[in-house]
């Protein structure tokens, strides 16, 4: 059988060039490829003044979070969200603080031990949120970014040993459980700043 070659070396520049432009378009579409965040989880800022995120990409393993700088992320939505979380969880610490401000002026001591009983922050102890039911230590809550929907109330938080302190949450669904503080004020932060509001003591101007 007779092969058949290019007539002239322009024939062959021609299909050369052919094969390049599908190696380039393949490489754009490469480029052009889009992540989706999942979630913000940190913000810093750079040495040369940029605000960076760092990211969880939706799909990949928390070992690939990556910092990213805002015109990175398409989804400003999420940006909106992330620091509207922050501003909230950031309420909340504050209130706790005061609280506890205010409980370490105020707060009564045991006469006749001659130590300070320890006590949560609406003034009862544990054992009294707990005269109808146990809180379960294991949950994990549910597995939801925000809990405040699914949250009937705040009953009541404890300073444990270590200073540390646990938040007890009865849910719409009937469950009870505990959790540390910091995932709380993560997941329901306007439930936390509500808490310590009705509990904290203004003084008066």
């Amino acid at each position: 059988m007779k092969e058949e070659f290019p007539e002239d070396d322009n024939e062959i520049s021609n299909v050369s060039a052919k094969d390049q432009g599908m190696e380039d378009e393949e490489d754009e579409e490469d480029d052009d490829e889009v992540y989706v965040v999942e979630k913000i989880l940190d913000d810093r800022q750079a040495s040369n003044g940029v605000t960076e995120y760092l990211i969880k990409w939706e799909g990949y393993l928390n070992s690939e979070n990556s910092w990213e700088c805002e015109e990175n992320i398409l989804d400003k939505d999420i940006l909106k969200v992330y620091w509207e979380q922050k501003k909230k969880a950031a309420a909340a610490r504050k209130a706790a603080a005061a609280m506890k401000r205010n409980n370490s002026n105020g707060g009564n001591s045991n006469t006749s031990t001659g130590k300070r009983q320890r006590q949560t922050n609406n003034g009862s102890g544990v054992a009294d949120a707990k005269k109808s039911t146990e809180y379960d230590s294991d949950s994990d809550g549910p597995d939801a970014k925000d809990w405040e929907p699914l949250v009937e109330s705040i009953d009541t938080v404890d300073r444990l040993d270590d200073q540390s302190l646990v938040v007890f949450i009865s849910w719409k669904n009937g469950k009870y459980t505990k959790h540390p503080a910091n995932v709380v004020y993560e997941k329901c932060p306007q439930l936390m700043l509500k808490f310590y509001e009705e509990r904290v003591r203004f003084r008066n101007k």
